[in-house]
């Protein structure tokens, strides 16, 4: 299924980049996250297209597996097992005129393993309107702090400062740090329907190699994409300041993207 349009004077209101808060003013007036601007015409309004893609109400998923390869070829890999619940208010009634202070998405990860890692877990709030809110719980400490400045660039505990913030399901957070720039369309070879890898039975080591993953469980599909770019605002700071984003023309997912360095260099 392709979006709908969406026409009229709000359409036209989006153009430019603005503020975030103006960003969000648009669909607000509209009722997100309801229907898509099936022609974007610049990028913020391609990235908002993804960022209130419609998900239902929300997902839960009980055996997630994560991993971080060697540093060293002697080193041994760490394997992470986790769970996580997605709660998104707006999906039992998409459309609905937002408003102040609303809640996009809500999460609340959990740690089973290593050992180091197991019982921790964080609570996220991402709003329209403000900074997301993080909630961290250490059980030796037995305390759940809040963390102000988890999000962004801020590396997520536990993962050796390889993985931010941000980084989640490709772009994951505000976007008001960066200029986002739409470069129009491309077909590229993405992942698409690669079910093997949500196996849940799966073990670690059938799926994750040292350096990537398994080619058994990955699958791709050439699909027409959008290709969006995002150059870090004047003033501002983040770890790699120039991203790539690929959506998918038909659902509007992020199903690739590259992070660069300050010296053009690709990060991940």
């Amino acid at each position: 299924m392709r979006s709908s349009t969406f026409r009229g004077s709000k359409y036209n209101s989006f153009s430019g980049q603005g503020t975030y808060l103006a960003q969000w003013l648009v669909y607000r007036r509209r009722g997100a996250p309801k229907c898509s601007l099936s022609h974007p015409r610049t990028g913020s309004e391609a990235l908002w297209n993804f960022l209130v893609q419609y998900q239902g109400l929300g997902v839960e998923w009980t055996n997630g597996k994560s991993y971080l390869s060697p540093r060293a070829p002697d080193a041994e890999p760490i394997l992470y097992s986790w769970e996580v619940r997605i709660y998104n208010p707006w999906g039992a009634a998409p459309g609905r005129p937002l408003r102040e202070g609303d809640l996009k998405v809500a999460e609340i990860l959990s740690y089973k393993s290593p050992a180091a890692m197991s019982g921790q877990a964080v609570l996220q709030r991402f709003y329209f309107d403000k900074p997301v809110e993080s909630y961290y719980y250490f059980p030796g400490q037995r305390r759940v702090r809040r963390m102000s400045n988890y999000a962004y660039d801020a590396p997520l505990i536990g993962f050796e400062k390889t993985y931010p913030s941000d980084a989640n399901y490709i772009f994951n957070g505000n976007p008001d740090r960066f200029e986002w720039v739409l470069k129009g369309k491309r077909e590229l070879f993405v992942p698409y329907n690669a079910l093997n890898i949500t196996d849940k039975d799966a073990q670690g080591n059938s799926i994750f190699g040292n350096k990537f993953i398994s080619a058994n469980v990955r699958r791709y599909e050439l699909h027409r994409v959008w290709v969006i770019e995002g150059n870090l605002r004047p003033g501002m700071r983040h770890s790699t300041p120039h991203k790539v984003i690929y959506l998918d023309e038909d659902s509007w997912s992020a199903v690739a993207g590259e992070d660069y360095d300050a010296d053009g260099g690709i990060v991940r």
